[in-house]
């Protein structure tokens, strides 16, 4: 049996092998991070929508007295008693707050969708190349376990055959048989 050639890993090979793992770790920690202040911007954004354009539009629409909603909160307001004016501007303030509210969790609820997709997103395509990096780390272990049987392989070839196989000691253990006559 012939070995030819050698194949062997530079000491960077391992070090670069190091490196990519870390990359990724840290490349994945990033996309998450600027998910997350994407999200956080998106909230802040929500909440100007909000504030300088939704509001006051849902307002004047709101009050409008030939509008629906104000005209069937001022009907529930009288049916119950005698209304005061406080008692219909609680009422007014309360419907609009919770109209108010009820949009606000419908945008913030559309965001942490969104996040929550974008997430999954990166987390698989990290999952894979996190994958792939154990491939290749299994490879180059491999490649490492195979210099070593390599070499263990060429230890014992150059072994003198009196040692693997000691024929003198089994010629003279059968010399000794042919010299017993009986």
């Amino acid at each position: 049996m012939v070995f030819v050639g050698c194949v062997s890993l530079p000491k960077q090979t391992g070090q670069l092998n190091i490196l990519l793992g870390n990359q990724i770790a840290e490349s994945k920690l990033t996309h998450l991070n600027l998910i997350d202040e994407w999200s956080n911007e998106r909230r802040e954004r929500a909440e100007q929508f909000l504030e300088y354009r939704w509001i006051p539009t849902f307002i004047m629409k709101f009050m409008d007295e030939s509008g629906e909603p104000y005209i069937n909160l001022k009907s529930a307001i009288k049916n119950d008693c005698k209304p005061t004016i406080t008692d219909e501007i609680k009422e007014i303030t309360s419907a609009i707050s919770k109209q108010i509210e009820k949009k606000r969790l419908e945008l913030i609820n559309a965001i942490n969708d969104q996040t929550k997709e974008l997430k999954e997103k990166i987390i698989l395509h990290y999952a894979e190349t996190e994958r792939m990096h154990r491939i290749i780390t299994a490879n180059l272990n491999s490649v490492i376990k195979g210099q070593e049987f390599e070499k263990q392989i060429r230890e014992a070839m150059v072994r003198p055959l009196k040692e693997i196989a000691p024929i003198e000691k089994s010629s003279k253990i059968l010399d000794e048989l042919f010299k017993e006559v009986k």
